[in-house]
């Protein structure tokens, strides 16, 4: 009877043991996820900024011979889904959201590449006015031509990024 009280005691410690070990979900901060035409990139957060209505998100890729800045806008400042449209029947986007992106390299620092989106679409999933982060998803179709070294569709997600 001692052998089987043992064996349980011995069952109990390791099973509390266990599942007092679990990971906890890491939700990381100030985080900014980038996808160029599919392909992952490292963007750092630059900014981000709610003021009257409008919400805007700059992140920065900078390496020694290049500079690479996402600019996203947001024609609002509450969770929810906005979007981009565009009519390819008359040629004109309708516009509750937007994404600027831009390279410029030290060869061509007077004439940058800029690329606009022209639809696309952002998603506000969470704002923390006490803390003041924000937290949401995007994803946007760009003017583009279809070279491979140039930008077609930058999708991402940022978390808890911190704004002014």
């Amino acid at each position: 009877m001692k052998f089987f009280n043992n064996i349980f005691i011995l069952f109990v410690v390791l099973t509390l043991g266990i599942v007092g070990c679990q990971k906890e979900n890491i939700v990381p901060e100030n985080y900014f996820e980038t996808k160029i035409n599919n392909a992952e990139k490292i963007f750092v957060p630059q900014n981000a900024n709610i003021s009257k209505g409008i919400t805007i998100i700059a992140a920065i890729d900078k390496k020694e011979n290049s500079k690479k800045t996402i600019v996203i806008s947001i024609n609002g400042d509450h969770v929810g889904n906005y979007k981009q449209t565009f009519d390819y029947k008359t040629g004109v986007s309708v516009s509750q959201c937007g994404l600027s992106f831009k390279t410029m390299s030290k060869e061509k620092e007077i004439n940058p590449n800029f690329y606009s989106s022209y639809q696309g679409n952002v998603e506000i999933t969470d704002i923390d006015r006490d803390n003041k982060n924000i937290s949401g998803t995007y994803n946007f179709k760009l003017y583009s031509v279809p070279d491979n070294n140039k930008p077609y569709t930058i999708s991402g997600k940022f978390i808890k990024l911190i704004y002014n």
